[in-house]
């Protein structure tokens, strides 16, 4: 009897690698790279025997993907795979048809024996009713205030990425030595190994620190911002924005990673300078009020692509610049830092950075 798998990755180099290699182990295999495509398929009437799927998926965990399964009255084991090194997925509160967790990297020896004992030994029955409330956390104007993640879930996030990476380099190395590959596709292969190298090295570089992200020191936080604004003298000539800083007089020094506040600026201001129109001006105030300073940051001209403010600043990790922005947002908040975003009434972008005063006031500026 031929078994029917489907195999849900948003990583296409390992939907292909199975395809290959679980087809000519015998599977008939369906292929999604995203929880909208799986659940099409399954609402036109396609019933797997056992469903492979990654627990990180764009936009939708694998868990509540099976959740969504299961509304749609497909029953069919589910096996999750994560490059995880936490225990970051809970089996005994998730859905009752996730039956196992696969950790990259695997052979396909271990998950053609894992399917086939699922398939001839499981039968799944599941009885309790469904979970129909899911967490939606609505982002007022203390912009991730509730949502943000630590710093575990985000190293989980860039480990599961150059685990990925791992995966098809073992993987494609495994099928050129059964020799699965032919030989006018070698080339592709080969490109594609190397291709996977340099993102684990740009992976690897996402989590390097330089010094002064662990030494803490006193310095100015105007000089902070100044220094952001000057690596982004290019984006700023490209949209021919005038930007003007106002900073108040004889603030005192701020005692911290000065490196965690250069790049979170760096960051914050290419967002916004990317959110605004051509020839628009940005005015950016640093003030010290009571026990907090605060950047205030104003837009006259808001891009047609970030009209909804808060989406466009959603954390999101789906490109190298969002990684990047996630990255420093998480380090920046752990000081104790917030946002409020918000427009007035004359739709001009309104930013508000509050930074707590550091235990260790030092001279003024």
């Amino acid at each position: 009897m031929t078994i029917n798998l489907f195999i849900i990755d948003d990583d296409d180099e390992i939907l292909s690698l199975f395809n290959l290699a679980l087809s000519r182990a015998g599977f008939s295999v369906e292929t999604a790279n995203n929880h909208l495509t799986a659940l099409k398929k399954i609402d036109s009437g396609y019933k797997p025997d056992v469903v492979l799927m990654d627990y990180y998926l764009p936009s939708f965990d694998g868990i509540s993907l099976s959740k969504e399964f299961i509304k749609r009255g497909v029953k069919s084991p589910v096996f999750l795979f994560t490059a995880a090194d936490s225990d970051v997925i809970n089996l005994s509160e998730s859905s009752k048809n996730i039956v196992g967790i696969i950790k990259k990297p695997f052979s396909f020896e271990d998950i053609i024996e894992k399917l086939n004992q699922t398939v001839r030994y499981h039968k799944f029955y599941f009885q309790e009713k469904e979970e129909t409330k899911e967490d939606n956390i609505n982002i007022n104007n203390e912009l991730y205030s509730q949502k943000i993640e630590d710093i575990q879930k985000f190293l989980d996030k860039i480990s599961h990425k150059i685990k990925n990476s791992l995966q098809t380099i073992s993987n494609y190395v495994e099928l050129l030595k059964k020799g699965y590959i032919e030989e006018d596709d070698k080339d592709r292969v080969f490109q594609t190994i190397l291709d996977k190298v340099t993102q684990i090295k740009h992976e690897l570089d996402i989590l390097k620190r330089p010094a002064e992200f662990y030494f803490e020191e006193s310095f100015s936080l105007k000089n902070a911002i100044r220094t952001s604004l000057s690596t982004l003298k290019k984006e700023i000539k490209d949209k021919d924005l005038y930007i003007k800083t106002s900073f108040q007089k004889n603030l005192p020094l701020y005692y911290g990673r000065k490196g965690i506040f250069i790049e979170f600026f760096s960051e914050f201001f290419r967002k916004i300078i990317d959110c605004s129109e051509k020839s628009g001006e940005i005015i950016i105030a640093l003030k010290k009020d009571n026990s907090e300073y605060s950047v205030e940051i104003t837009q006259s001209k808001i891009a047609p692509h970030c009209t909804d403010l808060n989406n466009y600043f959603e954390l999101s990790f789906k490109d190298e610049k969002e990684i990047r922005f996630v990255k420093t947002f998480i380090d920046f908040k752990n000081v104790g830092s917030r946002i409020v975003i918000d427009k007035d009434n004359k739709e001009s972008g309104f930013y508000k950075i509050v930074i707590p005063q550091s235990d260790n006031v030092s001279n003024r500026d």
